[in-house]
């Protein structure tokens, strides 16, 4: 996963949330927006929290 990949997915999430829901530090959190490799297992965790971010969407504000 790209840095940029990253941040599109992440999108409106503060750090601190976004650490915990993907168990890790913040500091690892403004690490990987800044440009640092970003591990398999975070990349995984992302995708997931995107999947069900959008189930999200789609189930909340259908009209959008």
């Amino acid at each position: 996963m790209t840095t940029e990949e990253f941040k599109m997915r992440c999108r409106g999430l503060q750090a601190e949330r976004l650490a915990e829901l993907l168990l890790c530090s913040r500091w690892s959190i403004d690490k990987y927006r800044t440009g640092s490799p970003i591990p398999e297992k975070v990349a995984r965790r992302v995708d997931e929290l995107d999947k069900l971010l959008e189930q999200f969407r789609r189930t909340n504000f259908p009209d959008e």
